[in-house]
């Protein structure tokens, strides 16, 4: 959606929206034409169309540093639901060194995890690593998992930049919350001790693994990023 004086753009939003959500993924308005209402009209406007066309829920996913475009959100009447923080690996050799490899651990891919129905659908991850995002990523995406004879235990999943550079992990899951530190912690280790290169884990809800299991294994946290949502509404 895009505002505008006369011919010329002064305000831009961005939004992509599945099934049930549409995320609001930017909002920007031009230096000259701040605080006179131009983000908060686009936002309303959507929120109109979708109150008619669905989905139900609109959401916002906004780094904690940017205060303008969390207090836009919360003038609007959005509620923040959740908080998010990113672990940055510099050295895995930190939390890593001499893993040896383990014969219950195997390469797994996201097809055999859904097709094994091992893969957890309902974890509170961010839009960006929520299952439709990462169906649509699974050529690039690969994965580890720790196998017993009756089912998958837990898998990780991560994705290497065919460049080089930083490895980035997309999601963790273990069927048995006894074990839950226990096979996610050998998961880690296998993966972060095969490749000294640095890796980064975004939008990590604690629900998803334990912040001290990333720290024990040389992660460090990083920026946080804040999860609004709201229902549309009819201007």
């Amino acid at each position: 959606m895009v505002a505008v004086a006369g011919e010329d753009p002064i305000a831009v939003l961005l939004a992509t929206k599945r099934e049930h959500e549409t995320l609001v993924w930017r909002v920007g308005v031009h230096p000259d034409h701040l605080r006179r209402g131009h983000a908060l009209h686009l936002l309303t406007s959507l929120s109109s169309k979708l109150a008619i066309l669905g989905p139900p829920r609109m959401l916002a996913e906004v780094p904690e540093s940017l205060t303008g475009a969390c207090a836009l959100l919360e003038a609007c009447g959005w509620r923040r639901e959740v908080e998010y923080t990113d672990f940055v690996l510099r050295d895995s050799s930190l939390g890593a060194k001499s893993v040896e490899p383990s014969d219950l651990v195997i390469p797994i891919t996201l097809d055999e995890l859904i097709a094994n129905e091992a893969f957890d659908a309902a974890a509170r991850r961010s839009w960006a690593r929520s299952p439709a995002t990462l169906v649509n990523r699974k050529e690039s995406i690969r994965g580890l998992a720790v196998a017993s004879d009756v089912r998958i235990e837990a898998y990780l999943l991560f994705e290497e930049p065919p460049s080089g550079g930083e490895r980035r992990l997309l999601a963790l899951g273990c069927a048995d919350e006894s074990r839950r530190e226990m096979w996610l912690g050998l998961l880690l280790r296998q993966v972060l001790s095969a490749d000294p290169r640095p890796a980064l884990f975004e939008r990590v809800h604690p629900d998803e693994v334990s912040f001290e299991l990333l720290r024990s294994c040389g992660f460090e946290p990083s920026a946080r990023t804040l999860g609004y949502a709201t229902v549309p509404a009819p201007a």
